[in-house]
């Protein structure tokens, strides 16, 4: 018997070194590239959260100045803290009549960066004896 001719022996040898290291980088940069976007997505997910947080905050504190009309008598700041979150409500009058300017803030620390939501609006509140409008 004689042997098989060369040509045979190298159409039957599995894949070279190169094809296999090759197939592992292209793998792992596609692998990268899904961690990579996998953090991004999970940052982003965080940063809508705090400031979903933060837009309900400053409603809620928004109403409760609407409602509540003592907190805006006189002029001056109030803040508070809750959890992560630091809030800030700023009020002065405008006029010698009842027009109240207030500024309610929701603020957060991102790393090195402070973010927040800042919301200015004005007010009516009635002076004593003056019946609401």
């Amino acid at each position: 018997m004689s042997p098989p001719p060369i040509k045979e022996i190298e159409k039957k040898q599995g894949m070279l070194l190169l094809e296999v290291i090759v197939a592992m980088v292209v793998l792992s940069v596609g692998l990268t590239m899904m961690m990579r976007s996998f953090s991004i997505s999970i940052k982003a997910a965080r940063v809508v959260q705090n400031y979903f947080y933060a837009v309900v905050r400053v409603e809620n504190l928004v109403w409760d100045l609407e409602e509540n009309y003592a907190g805006l008598q006189g002029e001056g700041k109030r803040s508070d803290m809750y959890g992560e979150y630091q809030t800030a409500v700023d009020s002065f009058d405008l006029s010698p009549q009842a027009l109240k300017k207030s500024t309610v803030e929701v603020y957060w620390q991102e790393g090195k960066r402070r973010e927040g939501v800042k919301f200015t609006s004005l007010f009516y509140v009635p002076l004593p004896g003056e019946s609401e409008r």
